[in-house]
């Protein structure tokens, strides 16, 4: 069995706010451009808030199956997230990588 997952009705952190039910992302008040995979990848992160999650445990959660040669498409999407949400990609504040553990969303 799966287990429950915590529903995400409305997020914010930096200038990044998410419109959950309509997938609409704002930044600094304007609409961001994020692929469904990206937003897929972001509510995931905000489910699991407060905790390192593994590309395998993404994998799982958003294509729904794992496939080690898709490990590298998970880093694709964490860049282009962080290019797309954070002030600065190249440090990012909110979409963290904790080394040896995984992605991570800190708000």
């Amino acid at each position: 069995l799966r287990r429950a997952r915590r529903a995400v009705k409305a997020l914010a952190f930096g200038e990044v706010k998410v419109d959950v039910e309509r997938r609409k992302v704002l930044v600094k008040g304007r609409e961001a451009s994020l692929s469904r995979k990206e937003l897929d990848i972001l509510l995931f992160l905000a489910r699991n808030e407060g905790r390192a999650v593994t590309r395998a445990e993404v994998l799982t959660a958003v294509w729904g199956h794992f496939a080690s040669s898709a490990d590298r498409a998970v880093d694709f999407h964490i860049l282009n997230l962080r290019r797309k949400l954070e002030a600065d990609p190249e440090s990012p504040r909110h979409i963290v990588t904790r080394y040896g553990e995984g992605y991570e969303l800190v708000m």
